[in-house]
């Protein structure tokens, strides 16, 4: 049976990395919403999905369309030249979306092809539908890689002309495909999450080998560290989404500086980057942490820790960092499961929310 200095010790250190991921994922959203990231890749993804690299064909037009780009400037009132100008990419571009929903890819995409105005000269699917569709897909892909007509088509042969399976069959395709690319941005995040709370760990000071070691000799530290209600409450109404849970700034870094008063985090006094003065040396009186022999000077590089060595703090921050790569929804689930275990169980509420620890 696990003793209590042990919960208190493993509820301390998850609280830690929760409040890490927090601060590190509110960097990171910041980072996405200036630069605008999401749309970035979304539109790198669409120009990949129509074979479009240069953004002036199908590509371009679905950006036009007002239910994927509702507060676009839509497309230019005369006919565009073979080379779209950088001025109309540029408007397609300067209010794009973040997300688009794959119903209404699909729909803007029929609109595109022309296949909506092509259904009303056809009674039902069959041998005319499939003849009318594809004559609209050839008219309106003229230009494009054959392999984008070719598998517009197919789905149109294989669908028999239902204009409402066409419908089903390319949001699943565009579904699939932003899988992928979903993958990708996850990837980037990851390490932007990894790469920020690394920073973060080395300028507070988040050491968490030394957190466990001052949890281990005072373990009722753990019991005051609260999670803010607020920030609560934006947990357990978030913990399915990561990136919601940036959204609150303030209450995330209030907790921070709530964490740095309970816990020994940040440089003290005198610590860090610590140039020593040499004359302090020649009257006969060197600085204690001083290990440099000659007289030159004395550099005391921060991460020297008498108690375990240089290794320790380096060590630290890093389990610190690596720790956001779990995101701050799995901290807190596994923190309210370790708080519960250190009390009388879940409450009525939580059986009945179902939000109780299992077993």
């Amino acid at each position: 049976m696990f003793s209590s200095t042990i919960l208190d010790v493993a509820a301390g250190l998850i609280f830690t990395f929760l409040i890490v991921s927090l601060a590190a994922g509110a960097i990171v959203e910041a980072i996405n919403s200036f630069f605008k990231l999401r749309s970035v890749s979304l539109i790198a993804g669409i120009k990949q999905l129509f074979n479009d690299p240069k953004f002036e064909k199908l590509a371009l037009t679905l950006y036009q369309h007002a239910s994927i780009n509702p507060r676009g400037p839509g497309a230019p009132q005369a006919a565009q030249p073979a080379e779209v100008s950088s001025a109309v990419k540029k408007a397609a571009k300067k209010l794009a979306p973040a997300y688009i929903d794959p119903k209404q890819f699909a729909s803007a995409l029929i609109d595109i092809l022309g296949l909506s105005a092509a259904s009303q000269t056809v009674d039902k699917p069959g041998t005319e539908a499939i003849a009318t569709f594809t004559k609209a897909i050839n008219d309106a892909t003229t230009g494009a890689p054959p392999q984008i007509r070719n598998f517009l088509i197919g789905i149109v042969q294989r669908t028999k002309g239902d204009l409402d399976a066409i419908q089903a069959e390319l949001g699943r395709w565009f579904d699939s495909s932003m899988d992928r690319l979903s993958g990708a941005f996850k990837r980037w995040t990851q390490l932007a999450s990894v790469v920020v709370a690394l920073t973060l760990s080395v300028v507070l000071n988040i050491d968490s080998i030394a957190v466990t070691r001052v949890l281990w000799a005072q373990p009722k530290l753990a019991d005051q560290l609260k999670i803010s209600p607020g920030l609560d409450k934006e947990l357990q109404d978030t913990a399915a989404d990561p990136k919601q849970l940036a959204a609150n700034e303030g209450l995330v870094f209030d907790q921070l500086k709530t964490f740095n008063q309970q816990l020994p985090i940040g440089w003290l006094d005198g610590h860090f980057l610590q140039i020593r003065n040499p004359a302090m040396r020649i009257s006969g009186n060197p600085s204690p942490d001083c290990k440099i022999s000659d007289d030159a000077g004395c550099f005391d590089w921060f991460w020297n820790d008498r108690q375990t060595g240089w290794w320790s703090r380096p060590a630290g921050w890093l389990i610190t960092a690596l720790a956001a790569l779990f995101g701050a929804p799995f901290w807190f689930d596994l923190l309210q499961g370790f708080v519960r275990l250190k009390g009388a169980g879940p409450s009525p509420q939580e059986k009945k929310d179902g939000t109780a620890a299992s077993g």
